[in-house]
């Protein structure tokens, strides 16, 4: 399974790749960017946090995409109504630490 990583500190990488070695992995240390869509494209799993805007039409491109993971409370940040329509799972985390 292909899974993308944005806004990754370094020493998230190790334990992220130990945990889940038998997938292709991408790490952004910064925010989901228009730019990263073509090269995210068959990612059906996406790791988002507060400045990774995940609009309506990042998510029409990514085809694959399955589930989408925020590492924060709020989802403000993504188009739930979108995410709905194309059946994706959205999680979250239920509280802070």
């Amino acid at each position: 399974m292909h899974i993308a990583f944005f806004e990754i500190q370094d020493w998230e990488k190790e334990r992220l790749s130990a945990v889940f070695k038998d997938h292709i992995l991408h790490f952004y240390d910064r925010p989901l960017q228009d730019t990263d869509i073509d090269e995210i494209k068959g990612c059906e799993i996406i790791s988002i946090f507060i400045y990774s805007h995940l609009t309506r039409e990042r998510i029409e491109k990514l085809e694959a995409l399955r589930l989408v993971t925020t590492r924060s409370t709020g989802f403000d940040h993504i188009d739930m109504e979108a995410a709905k329509e194309r059946n994706l799972i959205v999680c979250n985390v239920p509280s802070y630490g």
